[in-house]
């Protein structure tokens, strides 16, 4: 194995050890497409509500974070960076105080994480960019099961904006779990 901590190697390593932690994810999901497919979020634990990580690895650009942070910081209430050493000062220069910050690190070969900023709640969360994450049918269910009266015929853009109107940020981010769990049970 190289000894660079790239992608695919803190990937790995990552879903492992939130696997191992006493508050196991429901589901964690690789590659989820986000705001229409503007941006692609690494691996997405799904608790109560979904975490984005977004994974910087040694060889990674991490000037593009400012362009795909803008769109996490819209759909998902708490995001963590997972980088090295070498982009530590970027990483923290140009990210939001409200991203987590965790660096992986090689300790006697093995890949190890260290919490440098603890994940805050996100003050740019919109439940309309955030529901967009789920397909239009996870929608019509959400409209069903929270009792949502909805016309039978209605495009994509409509029954987002239905949705947002009718339930809070907390219950968008709650269904959006479940949505994302629902899918990966199949």
């Amino acid at each position: 194995m190289s000894s660079q901590l790239n992608d695919p190697v803190i990937r790995c390593k990552l879903k492992s050890y939130l696997e191992s932690l006493p508050v196991k994810p429901r589901a964690v999901i690789d590659e989820l497409h986000v705001h229409r497919g503007n941006a692609i979020a690494d691996v997405v634990a799904v608790y109560k509500e979904p975490h984005c990580f977004e994974i910087k690895g040694e060889t990674d650009n991490i000037y593009r974070l400012k362009s795909q942070g803008k769109f996490y910081d819209l759909v998902f209430k708490k995001i963590t960076l997972v980088t090295t050493e070498n982009h530590l000062k970027n990483a923290l220069a140009s990210t939001p105080n409200h991203w987590g910050i965790i660096v992986a690190f090689l300790d006697q070969g093995k890949v190890k994480f260290r919490h440098l900023r603890k994940t805050k709640s996100n003050p740019h969360f919109s439940k309309k960019y955030a529901l967009l994450t789920l397909w239009k049918q996870e929608m019509l269910n959400v409209g069903s099961l929270n009792k949502i009266e909805l016309p039978k015929k209605i495009n994509k853009s409509e029954l987002v904006l239905e949705l947002a109107n009718h339930l809070t940020k907390e219950k968008v981010n709650t269904e959006i779990a479940n949505s994302l769990f629902s899918r990966t049970i199949f």
